[in-house]
C-alpha cells in the first residue's frame, strides 16, 4: 500500500511535469523541483527518472531562484548563456520523463485497467 505522503508527492510530480510540458515552468526550475519531490515518492522501479537527476546534477552550478537576485547581472547572464544550449539539448529527454510521470501517476493511471499477465 502506498502511503498518503507518497500519494501527495506523486500528485505534485504530475502537476510539476504538466507545468514543464506546457512550459508554464522553465526546464531548470522544473528539474530541480521534480528531483526534490521525487525523494518522497515510494517507487520500486524508478530508473525512468534517472535522466532528470542527471540534468539536475549537471546544472547545479546555476543559482537557485532565490539566489539569482544576489548575483551580479552580467555574471548571471553569462551563466545562463552557458547552460542554455545544454538545456535545449536535454529538453526532449526531460519532457519524455515528464510524460512518463503523467502516464504513471496521473489521474488516468488510477482508472487504467491492469496489464494482462
Amino acid at each position: 500500500m502506498i502511503s498518503a505522503s507518497s500519494m501527495r508527492a506523486r500528485e505534485l510530480l504530475v502537476t510539476l511535469a504538466e507545468d514543464v510540458l506546457s512550459e508554464r515552468m522553465d526546464i531548470l526550475a522544473g528539474v530541480r523541483q521534480l528531483v526534490a519531490v521525487w525523494a518522497r515518492v515510494e517507487e520500486e522501479e524508478g530508473s525512468f527518472f534517472l535522466p532528470v537527476i542527471a540534468v539536475e546534477s549537471e546544472t547545479d552550478f546555476m543559482p537557485t531562484e532565490k539566489a539569482r537576485s544576489l548575483w551580479e547581472p552580467v555574471a548571471l547572464a553569462r551563466r545562463e548563456e552557458e547552460v542554455a544550449p545544454y538545456l535545449e539539448a536535454v529538453r526532449p529527454i526531460v519532457e519524455a520523463v515528464c510524460e512518463e510521470i503523467v502516464r504513471r501517476y496521473g489521474p488516468s493511471a488510477v482508472t487504467r485497467p491492469p496489464c494482462p499477465p
